[in-house]
């Protein structure tokens, strides 16, 4: 029983290149920064209630493409595109309700990080079932 606090994390991101450059990502303190396919998986076991601190960096000033209309055609970024407890993910909804990048300036409430800064995600429950029933009521609230 003492077990049911420990729960295996999956973070599936996706990882958006301009001229063959990406941004970079430190999970808890560990950079990651030579990306060799948009597709990145970032596995631990953590032991809840806890937070995982991502900095998102590596964007620049020249690293969104845009047409004469200034709609985006091309754009260096990271995709979070799924959070896993034990193989089981949240509800899809709570990425882009409740995960927000701080960019020092802004507070962007998005899994789409185009910009540097930093989010955390909070795992503030007891245990991951706990945790991912909290997602799915998230999900429900307008």
């Amino acid at each position: 029983m003492d077990q049911l606090n420990k729960s295996n994390l999956t973070l599936e991101f996706e990882i958006g290149f301009l001229n063959d450059h990406n941004m970079s990502l430190i999970i808890d303190g560990k950079l990651f920064d030579s990306f060799s396919s948009p597709d990145f998986v970032y596995t631990k076991q953590i032991e809840l209630p806890t937070a995982v601190c991502i900095e998102v960096r590596g964007k620049g000033k020249n690293d969104t493409l845009v047409d004469d209309n200034g709609l985006i055609v091309k754009d260096k970024y990271i995709l979070l595109k799924n959070i896993r407890l034990d193989g089981v993910s949240c509800d899809p909804v709570y990425c882009h309700k409740a995960i927000t990048l701080n960019t020092g300036t802004d507070k962007i409430k998005s899994p789409y990080w185009g910009f540097n800064g930093f989010v955390q995600i909070d795992f503030n429950e007891p245990n991951g079932f706990r945790w991912l029933i909290k997602t799915r009521n998230l999900a429900t609230v307008q």
